[in-house]
C-alpha cells in the first residue's frame, strides 16, 4: 500500500516539475516576444 502511494507521489512530483518547466519556457517566450516588439 505504501509503495503505491509512493509511486503516485513520484508521478505527481514529475508532473509538477513538467508544469514548472513549461511555465519557465512560456515566460522566456513572452520576454523574447516583448523585447522583439520594442526593438522592431
Amino acid at each position: 500500500m505504501a509503495f503505491l502511494i509512493q509511486k503516485d507521489f513520484i508521478k505527481f512530483n514529475l508532473k509538477k516539475r513538467q508544469i514548472k518547466f513549461l511555465f519557465v519556457i512560456f515566460n522566456l517566450l513572452i520576454k523574447l516576444i516583448s523585447s522583439g516588439y520594442s526593438a522592431g
